[in-house]
């Protein structure tokens, strides 16, 4: 009786109004809904190719399929080693222990600082051996820098290594691990103008692109332009030092490698072939496992493939106008998360991107945009920016006029 009572005192515009929402949100639901059901039918899609899959590899295994059965074009996937003809070797060590394709994981703190210690440790215990054979004390051993035993590699037994230290990863990913990034003789500070200006123009010089020999050129350089500011007797002697150290403290043909490529080509384009490859890709190891995705094309990151995947080849990607309720659900979206954090945005926005949602809010959906027509003194001041910033920069400007954006300016 007093749900009734409560009921008849509300405030009619109120039960309309609640009621709206109701309505919104079922539709919202129905929405996710049948996006939920078309991604559990692409499921059992896949749960099927994936069935079928097993088959053949069962049949090639036995070596029963037919030269006709062979399709022209072969998917990603096991058996990874068939002839034009269909065939495949016989089970063997390579085939069946080595898997060609493997997910790699990153190299935390902790694993990282065990390496070390297990490097220094085993180092200190050869030097020890040795001053026991030749008769000197261990304390002397003991007396010197820990510092020292870390630049030995040559004696290492990184099997031993990887098991009693660094359990968690292999011999081949500690022996990489060590040489090529954490060896106290790797230079990892940033990249000098100076020093980026003469890895171009000895790669320039190297068209054989040999970047092993790339860094230690690069090395040997830089002792040359250290003993010309020497004199006198001390010439030699820093020229020899920094020589020897030049080739262990300077840049790995890996730094050299990523250096180059980063200054000297634009980020390269997708091509219709690789655009293929990556959905084929996609297709058979699902949107999580990009490190495998990536494997499947020549000279491509798992960021990359990525990027590539959810900014432009998904299908589930909607292109064209935009709906009352997708600018309903980004209003909404935005009043959550704010204006910048785009990645959660686009979560709930179904079938935008994150640059999509990016674009109707600052262009069209901000309420702090002016729509109304230009005044003479935003003309005035658009003009003054213009020629103080620089034509293009038109970011840089629409963040000095207010309530315009970046096409408003441009326009």
């Amino acid at each position: 009786m007093s749900d009734n009572s409560t009921l008849s005192k509300a405030d009619p515009q109120d039960i309309l109004d609640a009621l709206e929402l109701n309505r919104k949100l079922q539709k919202e639901l129905d929405r996710i809904k049948s996006g939920i059901d078309a991604a559990l039918q692409r499921n059992i899609i896949l749960q099927e190719r994936l069935t079928r899959m097993r088959q053949k590899e069962t049949e090639v295994g036995g070596h029963s399929r037919s030269v006709q059965e062979t399709p022209s074009v072969r998917t990603f996937g096991p058996p990874f080693f068939v002839d034009s003809e269909g065939n495949t070797p016989p089970e063997n060590e390579d085939t069946s222990v080595r898997p060609l394709i493997f997910k790699s994981t990153r190299w935390t703190l902790s694993e990282k600082d065990a390496l070390r210690r297990g490097v220094q440790d085993h180092n200190m215990r050869r030097e020890a051996l040795r001053a026991m054979r030749e008769g000197r004390s261990i304390q002397s051993v003991e007396k010197m820098s820990k510092i020292l035993f870390l630049y030995n590699v040559e004696e290492i037994n990184w099997s031993q290594i990887a098991k009693q230290y660094v359990p968690t990863k292999t011999k081949e990913e500690c022996i990489i691990q060590w040489t090529n990034h954490d060896h106290p003789c790797i230079n990892n500070d940033e990249w000098t103008t100076l020093e980026t200006k003469k890895l171009l123009e000895i790669v320039e010089q190297n068209n054989c692109r040999n970047w092993q020999k790339i860094a230690l050129e690069l090395g040997i350089r830089s002792s040359v332009l250290f003993v010309d500011f020497c004199i006198g007797e001390f010439t030699i002697y820093f020229f020899i030092s920094f020589f020897s150290l030049s080739q262990q403290t300077n840049r790995t043909a890996a730094e050299c490698f990523k250096q180059y490529n980063k200054q000297s080509s634009d980020p390269r384009k997708w091509s219709k072939e690789e655009d293929n490859i990556l959905i084929r890709a996609v297709d058979l190891y699902g949107e999580k496992n990009w490190q495998q995705v990536a494997h499947c094309l020549d000279n491509r990151t798992g960021q990359q493939c990525l990027h590539r995947w959810t900014k432009t080849l998904n299908p589930a990607i909607r292109r064209g106008r935009w709906k009352k309720e997708e600018d309903e659900a980004l209003r909404n979206a935005v009043s959550i998360y704010g204006a910048g954090n785009w990645v959660k945005v686009q979560q709930y926005v179904l079938g935008r991107t994150d640059v999509q949602c990016r674009e109707r809010w600052m262009n069209v959906l901000n309420p702090s945009i002016k729509k109304d027509s230009w005044t003479k003194e935003e003309d005035t001041k658009l003009l003054e920016l213009v020629k103080s910033i620089g034509v293009g920069k038109w970011a840089k400007i629409s963040a000095f006029m207010d309530g315009r954006t970046d096409n408003q300016v441009n326009i």
